[in-house]
């Protein structure tokens, strides 16, 4: 089991610093996420589910670090996973056009509020709070189209 295909963009969003979000997954097993704040700097990262790797890709200085995936994929966030951790059904409500099923629960003395596509299963929202900081992350735009193969490719290193 493995992320279906879908292509999204985010914004996440930690006291007054933007941040922006673009994941894929292939549906085969590879997930590729990049965050940019505008600057010169992004940071490109690639996971393998069934290689069980991780490449974590820094633009500025140009390096790249292989790390081995600990943990496997857990699935969608869905009624069993929010069972696992003894979340609350906060019910449906539309995100963007998006009918989405969402729930809350406390993960390390943060309490989270997920909310996740039901049909295409990704998310749609997610807000993150401890006493210190509020960590929100809002879908822009996503779809289920086929992505380039070149897009989950680990570049070469020179």
């Amino acid at each position: 089991m493995f992320p279906q295909r879908y292509d999204a963009r985010y914004i996440l969003t930690t006291g007054e610093l933007p941040v922006e979000i673009h994941t894929s997954s292939d549906g085969k097993g590879r997930l590729r996420s990049e965050a940019s704040n505008g600057g010169t700097n992004r940071s490109i990262t690639l996971t393998d589910y069934i290689g069980r790797v991780v490449y974590r890709i820094s633009t500025s200085p140009s390096m790249v670090f292989k790390t081995h995936l600990k943990e496997p994929y857990e699935g969608d966030f869905d009624d069993a996973a929010a069972r696992k951790k003894n979340a609350v059904s906060l019910g449906r409500k539309s995100i963007k056009g998006r009918m989405c099923l969402g729930w809350t629960f406390k993960q390390d003395g943060v309490t989270c509020e997920v909310w996740v596509d039901a049909k295409a299963r990704l998310l749609a929202h997610s807000e993150s709070k401890d006493p210190r900081v509020i960590s929100k992350m809002e879908l822009v735009d996503a779809n289920t189209d086929e992505q380039p193969e070149a897009l989950f490719e680990i570049p070469s290193v020179r």
